[in-house]
């Protein structure tokens, strides 16, 4: 990761990032490379040599079998096409090109054009401060860049034209007018779109953009679903169809190439094995568990998640908050074993006649599960539910370079260390603050929190990221990321505090090296690893998705929260004023022992 010749006291990223970057310079098509998408690859290929073998694999089970016909049948759709496309779309109430759907094509193309995803998910459950009031939640909209929409025009457009001629025009039709009349102006507001966006009540999102929605909203939405239920259906219809874009063959492969983003675009085998990680999170997590994580790994991991975070705060309420938190290793379920993953797919669909027919069994199949699971989630007292602040972390997460079980402290607590420390501190970031009254004294605790949230937001606001290929810098309102950053200066702190303490504890006095990284102290080793998870290369076009985004990007988030630690200054020894230690740090944690 260290680039050797790069000098930390000017420029952290690039000491701690640069031979990372070198070694894994971003691809065409490819929006950004991390850490995490490193750690991506890495699954997606054990996954993929796993599915490959299992014909030849004797010991492959139930489980196994299903998902290998799955994975099988999408990847068939290169060779047979459209087949099947036509009962599929059928199933779901028509074809949304239909001459009967003409009137209501404009909606459609506006609908569907200008968003990652026309629909969200809503829930209710118990409130936990009152367990008989219900909470509804609801999964915020995004709109997706003008580019994209652009893009996305031309690519209906042309898919729905093709189709039309494959499949005859009474059933697609071809008829250029009607077809540039919606496209034209699909960017327009719909209904159904401006209900979403202006019915909305006033809301706060989170950092997950999960909003807390009144029962009304919900009663009103439904009505009005009930008065637009074409414009739903079909709406629906061509968001799948839309998704189903890599599979219709070889023989739209040049007008996908053509008119897709360069970040959108997928190769069947990819899109094939993204829906296979997506639609089996339970068979992937056993396959993962069997080739890469050992008992220890699990068990050592509570080493770094015991230590004393909370000792980093100052106020009582702070300091009770975060030390309530609970954390999870693993995904957002029981994990299953073997022989339950095995139970499960014995009535999951084995095959069907086509790859989108398969897809309509396996949404039957789901939908059942999900109706029985909702119906005993609904009958669950609220007593039962956790009154205290959860993480979970993925196991992907407990694989090198991020851990390793024999890995050296300051490793191991500037990477995971760092991650957990940082999610523990966004129980008490600003975002958090404003929800929870509880956490701050009083008014002038109010008013000393506000002024150094201020600081780092002036802070973050004023640092740029060089963009090499145009030569301009990128910057981002330091207000929209402030969640993140306070966050992340808490975190490096914390963690820093927890190794020290947990070093001295083994070792006395002794700062034990690294082979082949004893020019470097522990304490220098400690920043490289929490800057790691950060450490990546960007395109132009990730950069656009960063302006709306309440991420800091790698560079600015790297370097500006070493400038704030002292223990940073301390460790590089770097001279004051030096860009990566200046006279003023902003701080809005604070205790008298860090």
């Amino acid at each position: 990761m260290i680039l050797p010749d790069a000098d930390p006291c000017q420029d952290f990223f690039k000491f701690a990032c640069g031979t990372f970057i070198k070694n894994r310079p971003l691809k065409p098509g490819i929006l950004r490379t991390n850490i995490i998408w490193v750690l991506k690859e890495d699954m997606e290929e054990t996954i993929l040599t796993f599915l490959n073998n299992v014909p030849w694999n004797d010991t492959a089970t139930v489980a196994d079998k299903r998902v290998y016909n799955a994975y099988k049948l999408c990847m068939e759709t290169g060779e047979n096409g459209i087949a099947g496309l036509r009962d599929a779309v059928d199933a779901m109430g028509g074809p949304p090109f239909a001459a009967k759907s003409r009137p209501s094509l404009e909606k459609l193309i506006e609908l569907t054009g200008g968003l990652s995803n026309p629909f969200y998910y809503a829930y209710a459950k118990p409130d936990k401060e009152a367990p008989e009031e219900m909470v509804y939640k609801a999964e915020c909209i995004r709109s997706q860049s003008e580019g994209d929409i652009a893009r996305r025009r031309e690519l209906v457009k042309q898919i729905a034209k093709k189709l039309a001629y494959d499949f005859g025009e009474a059933y697609f039709p071809l008829d250029d007018d009607d077809l540039e009349r919606g496209l034209d102006s699909y960017k327009n507001f719909i209904p159904l779109f401006t209900f979403f966006r202006n019915g909305y009540p006033i809301f706060k999102l989170n950092r997950d953009r999960i909003a807390l929605i009144p029962e009304q909203y919900f009663e009103d939405l439904n009505r009005y679903l009930e008065d637009h239920q074409v414009e739903a259906r079909e709406a629906l219809v061509i968001q799948w169809f839309l998704d189903q874009l890599p599979t219709l063959g070889n023989d739209y492969e040049t007008i996908r190439k053509t008119y897709s983003s360069p970040y959108d675009y997928k190769p069947l085998d990819t899109y094939c094995l993204d829906k296979i990680l997506k639609s089996h999170p339970r068979w992937k997590d056993i396959i993962l568990l069997e080739r890469h994580y050992r008992q220890q790994d699990f068990e050592s991991v509570h080493i770094i998640r015991e230590s004393p975070w909370a000792d980093a705060e100052t106020q009582k309420n702070a300091i009770e908050k975060v030390a309530n938190v609970e954390v999870f290793v693993g995904p957002d379920w029981t994990p299953w074993s073997r022989s339950l993953v095995d139970e499960y797919y014995r009535d999951f669909p084995a095959t069907a006649d086509s790859w989108y027919a398969f897809q309509q069994k396996v949404k039957h199949f789901d939908g059942f599960l999900h109706y029985n699971h909702s119906q005993e989630e609904s009958q669950a007292r609220p007593e039962a539910i956790n009154d205290f602040y959860s993480l979970r972390f993925h196991w992907a997460l407990l694989t090198p370079p991020l851990y390793h079980v024999d890995a050296a402290l300051e490793l191991q607590y500037g990477a995971l260390g760092f991650i957990i420390a940082h999610e523990i501190a966004h129980t008490i970031d600003p975002g958090w603050i404003n929800r929870d009254t509880q956490v701050l004294a009083g008014d002038e605790d109010e008013g000393q929190f506000a002024e150094q949230v201020e600081c780092i937001d002036h802070q973050y606001g004023n640092a740029t990221f060089p963009i090499v290929s145009s030569n301009h810098t990128f910057r981002q309102p330091g207000n929209q990321t402030h969640e993140e950053t306070v966050a992340d200066n808490a975190a490096v702190r914390a963690a820093f505090r927890a190794y020290r303490n947990e070093r001295r504890r083994l070792y006395g006095r002794v700062e034990p090296k690294l082979p082949g990284l004893d020019a470097y102290t522990p304490d220098q080793l400690y920043f490289v690893a929490a800057a790691m998870f950060h450490c990546g290369e960007h395109s132009d076009g990730d950069l656009e998705g960063y302006m709306a985004d309440e991420h800091p990007i790698g560079y600015i988030r790297v370097n500006e929260m070493m400038k704030n630690s002292k223990d940073f200054s301390r460790a590089y020894k770097c001279p004051l004023n030096s860009p990566m230690n200046p006279e003023k740090k902003c701080r809005v944690w604070r205790h008298k022992k860090i």
